[in-house]
């Protein structure tokens, strides 16, 4: 049981192999042809050594020049950054040189153990440090800032697009009706064709039933057996209860809300929609502010759990984002961009409520919107 004493961690030294990044410069001052496979794959930084990232940058610099790389330019380049006494273990990294047909594997061995040292040292600053002032959603920005920085790719899943033709000829010679999330508006379903991974923005000036029509979109997938989220940053679960009681029970919303004036038929049609709605496969979000990470967090643990057919949002400008702050055009432009990823990720249909700015308005008249017009969009 540990009191008042320090736990200490054995820090063991950041991963690297110095002689396989010697046989890699070896290699390319042997054969400068080379340097053209990798000068997009490792940076100086994939070295250990500092020596060896001098070395390095010296070679990406020739190579960038399309000058010869060889042991004089490559020694007269290291001129310009270090003092004497490097000639000697310049030139004897001749003497340890990969196969050419292994040097592509061996490349990619030293790609992965440097960014293991990203890795390493990140951990290692952060278990040094006293962490409880520190966010938990800004440590996690630091993990992916810095693998974001890596430029990982070998576990990204990708296709030869080629190969999926037959596949979509396939699926267009099938019968099977292709499933539509129906927004439950007969012409508006005719014009747009809902399908899952697409991200829809609807806009609309302030006061003009924005509210009322993501209800109406949420009512409808539940009727249809959907399971939707409904991500609302302006109304509590009580209003939105009166209001999709009110419509599904064709009863006076002020009457629900002020509890007066109700009669015994309206009685029976709350009764009616109140077992109509507790079949509703659909979950309510209501707390106030939402950062955009926190809503991927969300949307990605109902979909782990099977609760999440199609996610509605009232509305983008109210949610926010540890990226951009204080720069609200940048923010909303950001929030799109991870809305459309969350639709393709998680293969369902987004749709999100929009403000449009006052600008939308000429000398007191609305005019057709434009994409400009949404609010904070910098369009």
């Amino acid at each position: 049981m540990l009191n008042d004493e320090k736990l200490m961690l054995e820090i063991k030294t950041a991963p690297n192999d110095v002689k396989l990044e010697q046989k890699i410069l070896g290699s390319i001052i042997k054969e400068d042809k080379l340097m053209g496979s990798i000068a997009d794959v490792l940076q100086p930084n994939s070295f250990f050594l500092e020596l060896h990232k001098n070395i390095y940058s010296a070679m990406l610099y020739l190579h960038y020049k399309s000058s010869k790389i060889g042991y004089e330019t490559v020694i007269n380049r290291l001129k310009f950054t270090l003092k004497d006494g490097y000639e000697d273990y310049v030139i004897g990294l001749g003497g340890s040189i990969i196969n050419t047909d292994r040097f592509d594997s061996q490349v990619e061995l030293l790609k992965d153990i440097s960014q293991k040292r990203v890795l390493y040292d990140l951990y290692v600053k952060r278990v040094s440090q006293d962490l409880s002032g520190i966010a938990s959603v800004e440590l996690v920005k630091e993990v992916e800032s810095k693998i974001d920085g890596m430029g990982i790719a070998s576990n990204l899943e990708y296709e030869v697009f080629g190969d999926y033709i037959d596949e979509w000829v396939e699926k267009l010679e099938d019968d099977t009706p292709v499933e539509q999330f129906k927004l439950g508006y007969k012409e508006l379903d005719k014009l747009v064709f809902l399908e899952r991974s697409n991200f829809m923005l609807i806009g609309a000036r302030p006061s003009v039933g924005k509210s009322a029509f993501a209800l109406n979109l949420v009512k409808n997938f539940c009727l249809a057996g959907k399971h939707p989220a409904f991500i609302s940053l302006e109304m509590n679960k009580k209003e939105f209860m009166n209001r999709l009681v009110a419509n599904m029970g064709k009863v006076k919303a002020q009457s629900l809300k002020r509890k007066e004036g109700l009669t015994s038929s309206d009685w029976a049609n709350i009764m009616k929609a109140k077992e109509d709605i507790r079949k509703f496969k659909f979950n309510f979000y209501d707390k106030g502010g939402m950062s955009i990470e926190q809503l991927i967090g969300f949307a990605k643990y109902l979909k782990k759990k099977g609760e999440l057919d199609v996610l509605v949002i009232d509305y983008l400008q109210l949610l926010t984002s540890n990226q951009y702050k204080g720069q609200k055009q940048n923010q909303v432009s950001y929030i799109s961009q991870k809305l459309k990823q969350i639709a393709m990720e998680l293969d369902i249909p987004v749709i999100a409520l929009s403000q449009l700015s006052r600008g939308s308005i000429e000398n007191g008249v609305p005019r057709k919107p434009v994409l400009s017009d949404l609010r904070d969009s910098g369009k």
